[in-house]
């Protein structure tokens, strides 16, 4: 795999693991990293973020982890608009299984929120309704920026001319 690239074999090696757990009732994959399976890496088309108390942590890009342009925005949307200690390291499984919140990024998800995880038939519900969740005030702020309905604080809009 080369997660630091955009490449269609990073995703052929999902696909039977995705069929399975599909057939199995859950909705994405969680992958764990080969040196260090206590550490979380990112799912199978999405970078993944876990929020705890004013604490938000994402894996750090190093070669397996692809350089979401969505990641990149979030990360400046929640530090920068939301005030949270946005930290780019080692996730722990641990970490996951007691977040308040998680969440996916991505081209296509754009943000999309996760209720529950299970690992190893332990299984965690996260207690904080989208309704009232960071997760939809990041996204929802995002996708204001990206509408012109808010006062896009980046320089990310662009107008292009004829």
């Amino acid at each position: 795999s080369i997660g630091f690239a955009k490449a269609v074999g990073n995703y052929a090696g999902t696909l039977l693991p995705y069929k399975e757990i599909v057939e199995d009732g859950y909705d994405e994959i969680i992958f764990l990293n080969a040196s260090d399976e206590n550490i979380i890496d990112e799912a199978r088309s999405a970078n993944i973020f876990v929020l705890k108390g004013g604490v938000l942590k994402t894996p750090m890009l190093q070669g397996s982890i692809l350089p979401g342009i969505t990641r990149d925005t979030v990360i400046k949307v929640a530090s920068k608009i939301f005030n949270l200690d946005v930290r780019e390291e080692d996730v722990s499984l641990d970490e996951l299984m007691n977040a308040d919140e998680v969440f996916f990024t991505g081209t296509a998800a754009v943000i999309a929120p996760v209720g529950r995880v299970v690992y190893k038939n332990n299984e965690t519900r996260f207690k904080i309704s989208f309704e009232d969740s960071m997760t939809r005030k990041i996204r929802e702020r995002l996708i204001d920026i990206q509408y012109e309905n808010i006062e896009d604080p980046f320089g990310w809009v662009i107008p292009l001319g004829k």
